[in-house]
């Protein structure tokens, strides 16, 4: 008989891994367009909480940050960290000729510093 929970931490690394390949574009991305783009990458099935966990997780590590947009309180965005910046704030920008889920095409005006 197989070990219960011997396939979920190789699902787990593999969601992760697709997580952070999403989030390399290097623009903010919600918590509901990773969850859809990680469908389309071949996790089919994996609910929002799920997404969130493994996004929680790779936030404590240091690897990604939330990230706020004005006006858009309701929504988790969510960025890459890397070495040399700190997270980046939202831009907006195209990832491979597609618009970002649920962001009309004249939020890309960069978010005021503060």
């Amino acid at each position: 008989m197989p070990e219960p929970n011997r396939g979920n931490h190789r699902d787990a690394d593999q969601l992760r891994d697709a997580l952070l390949g999403i989030l390399a574009s290097g623009r903010a991305v919600t918590t509901s367009e990773l969850r859809i783009r990680a469908a389309e990458a071949g996790h089919t099935g994996v609910h929002q909480e799920r997404i969130y966990r493994q996004l929680a997780a790779l936030a404590r590590s240091g690897r990604i940050a939330r990230a706020t947009v004005p006006g858009r309180s309701r929504a988790a965005y969510w960025t890459a960290c890397t070495s040399t910046a700190p997270a980046a704030r939202p831009s907006g920008s195209v990832e491979a000729g597609r618009p970002p889920l649920g962001v009309s095409a004249h939020f890309s005006e960069k978010a005021p510093q503060g």
